[in-house]
């Protein structure tokens, strides 16, 4: 079979599908993704988004988010910070309509709690509380499969500003580099249901 005649059938194949499937408007649903990885990490990560969507036009739709991780700074042979990070946060979002092609844009704001043990050698010396807000702006792609399911990506990327994880320590870390900027994009996967 020539590549002339594929391309065709291929392009004949794609113009059925979409005409056999209209972009038709959601009444309810619910989309739920977990957190693959966030960029201003090396680690694993915890967490993920869950959504609400409505029928209400010029509404936007309402969704949650959380992710956790662990940081590890090392300041020297001596001193150490672990850190715990969660983020949380409200984002609303509308859903873009195409045929099979399901496309989302967003907006959120929330917080980000951390919590630092300053390492001294082997034995944690003091722990650290800090908290920040945290803004957010993520699009979301994914596959539509009969205006009921749809599995999708996401990426999600949050601000956080810079943040001295010593601020308040009673131990002098003066002499070095205690400020994180743990900006970055947070990777999702996920599905919807609607009815």
């Amino acid at each position: 079979m020539s590549h002339k005649i594929m391309i065709r059938n291929f392009l004949a194949g794609v113009l059925l599908l979409l005409s056999l499937n209209t972009a038709n408007a959601q009444f309810m649903g619910v989309s739920a993704d977990a957190a693959l990885s966030y960029s201003a990490v090396e680690g694993s990560v915890s967490g993920g988004t869950l959504g609400i969507t409505h029928p209400v036009p010029l509404m936007p739709n309402i969704g949650f988010m959380r992710l956790s991780f662990a940081e590890t700074l090392q300041l020297d042979d001596q001193y150490k910070f672990n850190t715990d990070v969660s983020m949380r946060g409200m984002e609303f979002f509308y859903h873009i309509p195409f045929p099979i092609v399901t496309f989302a844009i967003g907006i959120g704001g929330g917080l980000m709690d951390l919590t630092t043990n300053v390492i001294d050698g082997t034995r944690t010396i003091e722990i650290l509380n800090h908290n920040t807000t945290i803004a957010e702006g993520f699009i979301r792609f994914g596959l539509s499969f009969g205006h009921v399911l749809d599995f999708h990506i996401g990426l999600h990327s949050i601000a956080t500003g810079s943040i001295d994880l010593a601020e308040g320590s009673a131990t002098d870390l003066s002499a070095y580099e205690t400020k994180r900027d743990l900006t970055g994009t947070m990777t999702t996967v996920g599905i919807q249901l609607a009815f």
